[in-house]
């Protein structure tokens, strides 16, 4: 169990030769486990591409304000929001997918972006599927849809080519 202290395992491992731990201590794991996740306000890079995730927090509500009361619009459920920079350090113009996003939580279950939820970003905000040109930076939200139970969240990112790179962000809850 990893951050549990527990008397005799502890004490064994200080005693181990420290080449053995070295040596032991790539065994089991994959490239993949290997890159850490980047934590809120850290840059990123998938390909070209620099993310770096300004904001999340999870919510039971999703709001737009209309121009009178009777125009707002509400829906309630469980999501997590994002809102990030992403900027095309490429040599071309990128569009940005949601397939680039995806959200996983400690049981492994994969969300992706909740695609009908545009009404609740923001039109400064908006920016998938939109062409960002080399140099360019773009502020972006995206919401996702997730279990009320879930937790452990973690949001993959990848460069806006088929088969790219991908890096992750521990989003903290």
């Amino acid at each position: 169990m990893l951050g549990s202290g527990g008397g005799d395992k502890e004490g064994a491992a200080e005693d181990a030769d420290p080449k053995e731990k070295e040596k032991d201590k790539g065994k089991g794991s994959s490239p993949k486990e290997e890159a850490a996740a980047v934590a809120i306000g850290e840059p990123a890079t998938a390909g070209d591409i620099q993310w770096t995730v300004t904001g999340a927090e999870r919510v039971g509500e999703l709001i737009r304000e209309g121009p009178t009361p009777k125009l707002t619009k509400t829906e309630q459920g469980s999501f997590v929001t994002v809102d990030f920079d992403f900027t095309n350090n490429g040599d071309s113009s990128a569009s940005l997918s949601g397939n680039s996003l995806t959200l996983i939580d400690s049981e492994g279950r994969e969300s992706r972006h909740k695609s009908d939820a545009s009404a609740y970003i923001p039109e400064e905000r908006k920016v998938l599927l939109e062409s960002v040109n080399p140099g360019i930076t773009r502020q972006g939200r995206v919401i996702f849809e997730v279990p009320p139970d879930s937790s452990g969240f973690q949001l993959q990112l990848g460069d806006t080519r088929a088969f790219g790179n991908e890096t992750s962000v521990d989003l903290g809850f």
